[in-house]
């Protein structure tokens, strides 16, 4: 038995251009007629299913991959402050305490079925560095960190606690043993530019 069809020509009625269609919705395996088509719920099988069918890359409904951009800036703060805040030096003692500020954003795209990523930040750090005793505390500004600068980034390394009061000397000397984590920050964006490729 034929699935039963309706088709209405154009109404005479201006603004009324197109045809309008408009289908039953079959019968079942006895041939009895089920009416309109209901949506049906996948279960846990074919939803599995579904997702090993994909291409691999980007979302379900992307399955073709053809563009999808994925922003995962929340998630990166917080791995950027987990690993930046395990950066620390114990001869000569300076540590980072936190990140103070982290503007910027990171995103994945899916593009043709391919995954490409990017960050664009400026980072500014808390440390704290024990000179003869006494600790000094300060800032380390990253200009940016991106893909393209992380062989060559950009410190602004400054102390900000009362120089009069604790001695210019000291806060010299501060300044210029948190200068020596440098390197180790520069390896904790590399380490997390690596897992942000493979999310």
């Amino acid at each position: 038995m034929e699935d039963e069809r309706m088709e209405t020509k154009p109404s005479d009625e201006k603004g009324e251009l197109s045809y309008h269609y408009w289908k039953r919705g079959g019968h079942n395996q006895e041939g009895d007629d089920v009416g309109l088509v209901q949506p049906k719920k996948l279960t846990h099988d074919e939803a599995n299913l579904l997702h090993q069918s994909s291409s691999g890359s980007g979302s379900l409904w992307n399955a073709a991959g053809t563009f999808e951009e994925v922003c995962v800036t929340k998630w990166a703060k917080g791995r950027l402050e987990d690993l930046l805040t395990q950066v620390q030096s114990k001869d000569p003692h300076v540590t980072i305490e936190r990140i103070k500020e982290c503007n910027g954003d990171a995103n994945l795209w899916i593009v043709r079925g391919k995954k490409k990523c990017g960050f664009d930040f400026e980072i500014t750090l808390e440390w704290t560095a024990n000179v003869q005793g006494e600790d000094i505390n300060g800032t380390i500004k990253i200009l940016e960190a991106s893909p393209d600068t992380l062989d060559e980034l950009e410190f602004e390394v400054k102390a900000i606690d009362n120089e009069r009061k604790q001695g210019k000397h000291l806060h010299t000397e501060a300044v210029k043993r948190a200068r020596t984590l440098a390197t180790k920050l520069e390896e904790a964006l590399n380490a997390f530019y690596v897992e942000l490729q493979n999310k």
